[in-house]
This record gives C-alpha cells, sequence and structure tokens, in this order.
C-alpha cells in the first residue's frame, strides 16, 4: 500500500519516475490512494 496526499506525487511515480524507481507504483501487489496518511489509517484500522 502507497497512502499519498499529493496527487502531483501519484502522477510523477507513475509516469516520469516510473522507470526510475523500478515502476513501483504500477506493481500487481502494490496499491496506491491518494489520501492523508493519517485519516487512512484512522477510517482503515
Amino acid at each position: 500500500w502507497v497512502v499519498e496526499s499529493n496527487p502531483t506525487i501519484i502522477e510523477l511515480m507513475e509516469r516520469e519516475y516510473a522507470e526510475f524507481s523500478g515502476d513501483i507504483y504500477d506493481r500487481e501487489n502494490v496499491r496506491v490512494v491518494n489520501e492523508i496518511g493519517r485519516s487512512y489509517i484512522r477510517e482503515n484500522n
């Protein structure tokens, strides 16, 4: 799981930095959530 509050970071990681990062955001076992980390944990714990 990746919880990222900044949609620009998600877009950069999925496009411009995909190759550099090993395309981590596109891996089968990775789910990207655009939300504030504390809120996500509070709601899903």
